[in-house]
């Protein structure tokens, strides 16, 4: 009796067991997408993948045309989310112009978005989506865009007098994010080199990319033994693995100071100015109708007058000459500069 019965349970059992090894396999699988978990960092105006991936999904290759992707992006700091890219019904739909995926990669479960010249405002939240009816799934990835510093405006030499207060300037140009650090240094030795306090404050401004510029001053009061001198410009950005810097050398001249000559000339036109006005001013009046005394009052009235005039000519000479020589320098110096 217990065999017959157990005759009569084994086929239901085996029937069983055939049913469900013959089940469609989509019923078991469940749809799951993969995104990079760590923030991924890429450079400004750069070609960019943004991977999305199906895993644990075992009906590959995919019939494309039953599959929906959509992709969404969110900038930083903001709640609101805009749709960049489509695919539905075999057809790509572009919100973001160059946006795109691979036709082949789908097929093999990658609906990786493709992004080329990325701008720094794409930085932030990317979600992925993947329907195949009647399964959904999405995961989501950060995007940060960085700029490197493009140049450093730093003079290869500067030329300054000696004991005169200057000011020598360093220009970063083209990074973001905002955040910079400048250091100037003093190279002592040839290979040794010393932080500089002296600076002041850095000045940013913004370009009409998004990219920022970074102006810093260092302030110098150069003696003649500074001659030769070399300073550094050092930039320290989060976009740079090594600090960027760049070198200026000082050129140190002496002060321009009036030669003896020009000395002894003018205490010479002094005397002589200051003799013939004391003839002029207290002979004269005692000397009417004296005519050799009126003819020396004359004399001395002429030299004090002609005097007066080569010192107003050479104090004149002077003053010209020390504007020429602080625009050539000064020029010279803001050429080299800029």
């Amino acid at each position: 009796m217990a065999n017959r019965a157990y005759c009569l349970v084994l086929p239901v059992i085996l029937g069983g067991l055939l049913l469900k090894l013959w089940e469609p396999q989509a019923v078991s699988d469940s749809l799951k997408v993969r995104m990079n978990e760590k923030t991924q960092i890429v450079s400004f105006n750069a070609n960019v993948i943004i991977n999305c991936e199906l895993y644990d999904f075992h009906l590959l290759p995919l019939e494309i045309n039953g599959i929906e992707v959509r992709w969404f992006h969110r900038r930083t700091n903001s709640a609101n989310e805009v749709k960049v890219f489509e695919y539905y019904g075999g057809k790509q739909t572009s919100f973001r112009s160059g946006a795109s995926i691979s036709i082949s990669g789908l097929r093999m479960g990658d609906a990786s978005l493709f992004l080329p010249l990325i701008q720094l405002q794409e930085g932030g939240e990317y979600r992925c989506e993947v329907i195949i009816s009647p399964n959904r799934a999405q995961a989501t990835s950060r995007l940060e865009v960085e700029a490197q510093p493009s140049s450093i405006l730093l003079p290869q030499e500067v030329v300054v007098q000696e004991k005169k207060v200057f000011t020598l300037e360093c220009i970063v140009a083209g990074f973001y994010p905002e955040p910079v650090q400048i250091i100037w240094k003093k190279v002592i030795s040839g290979t040794h080199s010393l932080i500089v306090d002296n600076s002041e404050a850095i000045n940013i401004s913004s370009n009409n990319d998004g990219t920022f510029n970074a102006t810093s001053h260092l302030i110098l009061q150069p003696l003649l033994e500074d001659n030769g001198t070399i300073y550094q410009c050092v930039v320290v950005h989060k976009s740079l693995l090594t600090p960027l810097q760049s070198s200026t050398t000082l050129i140190v001249t002496e002060l321009v100071k009036s030669t003896d000559v020009e000395k002894t000339i003018m205490y010479v036109l002094l005397i002589v100015m200051v003799l013939g006005f004391c003839v002029w001013f207290f002979v004269e009046p005692f000397a009417k109708g004296n005519t050799q005394v009126t003819a020396l009052c004359r004399w001395s009235k002429d030299w004090w007058r002609q005097g007066l005039r080569q010192h107003q000519a050479l104090r004149l000479q002077q003053r010209q000459l020390s504007r020429v020589v602080r625009r050539l320098f000064g020029s010279n110096l803001r050429h080299r500069v800029q």
